[in-house]
């Protein structure tokens, strides 16, 4: 019987350590290839989601928040002037509220722009076809939507400006007295026609025929005009440069300036007892002329400066009436503004 030992089954130890190694790398391509594909699956479909998502958003962002702030920004307040009396002390209350109401539509403004949904250009969307340039779409959607933000908060910031501007002019008291003393000087004229004295008017306004009551007239108006240069000298000085007046501040306080003159003279003459000379008369009418002319100036600077107004003469004789030319202005800064900005037609990514 022979001592040599039986052969073995299957092949030698190293070559089967090497078979269950090649196996095992095989094995783990198959699960990184696998995992690739499914990850590559995933990632399509979470990005397809997430473009819907965003589509979904910004759809229903722009049809409700934008354009209903928009719209709502660009609406002027009720009470932002008052068109009758602007000095008085309820006035300036409401109007300052309506003030608060401009500053109010620009942190709504502000914070509507900060509720855009986003699409980011991630890790994500180098593995969603599309996505990427859509996310560039995305971007250029907000860059649009933020250059019509501003259109509307610079009109906004304006507005604002001009309203705190006219609060703090219309406190000042020399404005009301001013008004209140050249409307009482003129209340005593005589209209035109029988005066009653066995004299014409044929003017369309006369002096009172009555010594005491022509001095009086005259003094009034003479008052209230000094009151109003005065206060006009204040008003169009210092933040006027900011408001809407602009460059047409300094060429107003100049006009003011101007009546000074013309005021004390006229006040210099009525210091004499006694019914006004014809001197003194004289000196007075021509500061009521001197007036007009400043006045009627004022507005034609104030139509080279906004053509618009030409059509609206309530607006172009009074230019130098703040509250007047400064609500009309408002309303057709706030228009324009939202004319170039919405409502905008909802568009899909």
């Amino acid at each position: 019987m022979s001592d040599a030992p039986a052969p073995l089954d299957g092949p030698p130890p190293g070559r089967r350590r090497r078979r269950r190694l090649l196996l095992v790398i095989a094995l783990a391509v198959v699960l990184v290839l696998g995992g690739a594909v499914a990850g590559s699956v995933v990632a399509a479909r979470a990005g397809q989601e997430r473009l819907e998502s965003y589509r979904s958003q910004w759809s229903i962002w722009e049809s409700s928040t934008r354009n209903r702030v928009f719209y709502e920004s660009t609406i002027v307040p009720e009470t932002l002037y008052d068109a009758k009396d602007p000095t008085t002390k309820a006035a300036r209350t409401d109007q300052k509220i309506a003030c608060d109401g401009i500053a109010t539509s620009i942190e709504n403004l502000d914070d509507a722009m900060e509720q855009r949904p986003a699409l980011p250009d991630d890790l994500l969307a180098t593995v969603h076809p599309g996505l990427r340039s859509q996310a560039a779409k995305a971007d250029r959607r907000n860059r649009d939507s933020d250059a019509a933000a501003r259109t509307v908060r610079r009109a906004l910031a304006q507005v604002r400006t001009d309203c705190a501007w006219s609060v703090r002019i219309n406190a000042d008291s020399r404005l009301r007295r001013g008004v209140e003393s050249v409307t009482a000087s003129q209340k005593l004229y005589v209209k035109r026609g029988a005066t009653g004295f066995g004299l014409v008017c044929e003017a369309k306004r006369c002096l009172p025929l009555d010594p005491a009551k022509r001095r009086e007239s005259l003094e009034l108006g003479a008052r209230g005009q000094a009151l109003l240069s005065a206060w006009t000298r204040s008003a169009f000085s210092g933040d006027c440069a900011r408001t809407s007046y602009g460059p047409l501040c300094s060429a107003i306080r100049s006009e003011a300036i101007g009546l000074e003159k013309p005021t004390k003279a006229c006040l210099d003459g009525l210091k004499e007892p006694g019914e006004p000379s014809q001197r003194t008369i004289g000196r007075c009418s021509d500061l009521v002329l001197a007036a007009l002319d400043a006045q009627a100036r004022i507005s034609e600077l104030g139509q080279e400066r906004w053509p618009e107004i030409k059509g609206e003469k309530a607006v172009a004789e009074l230019v130098d009436q703040p509250d007047v030319l400064l609500h009309f202005l408002a309303v057709t800064r706030l228009e324009k503004a939202y004319e170039e900005v919405g409502p905008k037609p909802v568009d899909e990514v």
